[in-house]
């Protein structure tokens, strides 16, 4: 096997990221596949390949690489958090049995991702999300309270607000108790690019809550009120993932 140059492979995961920066996802994705034909135990390639799989549709590709990731190396922390990110995306284009099954993978992947990185703040925010995908809403009240007291990001201390809302919202708790997450969301401190959070997961919890008519027109006017304030934090052109 002829022997690999990391300098050739290093030029070709710069030219990747340069796609990235122009959201030219297809070109990133073959350019992270010649890398890998290379050497095929590069991480980071493996991380842009399934980022633009991602971004392109394809998150039975994205897994499919994540999954590569631990199987090189069990302690990748962003390789289990963004897995269960796939999973739970996918989750919400699924049955509902089906659905609940894999977005308890996704939770089991955010909760090791936390496990290797305690400090890993998208993770701990994943689980409130996951737990709101999974019909779990007093737990995700729960954790959000827990998360917020961690928290420190600026952007993701905007993320946090807005899950604690909602699942403020879906626990059926007081208005009063969820309202330093309003009063934190409404008060804009902070700007979010497109790749701060995907809303895709949520944006699937709020479409078959309606469809199912399990809660009242206030209850929905209120989750609309609150995801609408959350859009208004991203830059133009709104969340890459929805």
């Amino acid at each position: 096997m002829e022997a690999t140059n990391p300098a050739s492979i290093g030029l070709v995961l710069l030219a990747a990221k340069l796609c990235e920066w122009r959201s030219d996802w297809p070109e990133a994705a073959r350019l992270a596949s010649v890398a890998l034909e290379q050497d095929d135990r590069v991480l980071d390639a493996y991380q842009q390949r399934a980022l633009a799989r991602r971004l392109m549709g394809d998150l039975a590709g994205a897994i499919g690489d994540y999954d590569r990731c631990i199987q090189i190396d069990p302690s990748c922390t962003w390789a289990w958090e963004f897995r269960g990110a796939c999973r739970s995306t996918l989750a919400g284009r699924l049955p509902r049995d089906q659905m609940l099954e894999l977005q308890e993978q996704a939770e089991l992947d955010y909760r090791q991702a936390v496990r290797l990185d305690p400090a890993n703040e998208r993770a701990t925010l994943s689980m409130i999300e996951a737990a709101i995908c999974a019909d779990r809403f007093l737990a995700a009240f729960g954790c959000a309270g827990e998360a917020w007291s961690v928290v420190r990001c600026p952007r993701l201390r905007v993320v946090g607000a807005w899950l604690g809302c909602i699942a403020g919202i879906l626990a059926e708790r007081q208005p009063r108790t969820w309202d330093r997450y309003l009063q934190a969301l409404r008060a804009r401190q902070s700007t979010l690019g497109p790749l701060t959070w995907c809303v895709a997961e949520i944006n699937s919890v709020l479409r078959r809550l309606e469809e199912e008519g399990r809660h009242d027109c206030g209850t929905l006017a209120r989750l609309a009120e609150v995801h609408e304030i959350f859009l208004s934090h991203f830059a133009e052109g709104g969340p890459a993932l929805q």
